[in-house]
């Protein structure tokens, strides 16, 4: 298996997306919108999952959607949230890091 190296670049422009997921989150949680179904968001972190899988690829996409899961569970939300949102970031993932 062939290790591939990540630029500095790269590093600190997936560190920013995940800050800008993060801001998401939280924007997200200020929202008052009830959809009628307990746990039922908006999704406007997955707009920066999105454009990761666009400028980066599949893999480095799913790792920032699983940092970002994390960090904004354990700020926002709760143990629930969490598995939920790790649930689909998962089931999400397997189109773009496995084609």
């Amino acid at each position: 298996m062939k290790k591939q190296k990540i630029s500095a670049k790269t590093v600190a422009l997936m560190a920013m997306m995940i800050a800008l997921a993060m801001i998401f989150s939280y924007v997200e949680t200020m929202i008052p919108i009830n959809f009628g179904i307990p746990g039922v968001k908006l999704g406007l972190a997955n707009l920066v999952i999105v454009a990761a899988i666009y400028l980066f690829g599949g893999k480095q996409a799913f790792l920032i959607s699983i940092v970002r899961i994390f960090l904004s569970g354990f700020m926002f939300g709760n143990l629930a949230s969490i598995m939920y949102s790790l649930a689909g970031g998962i089931c999400n993932a397997f189109k773009s890091v496995f084609d």
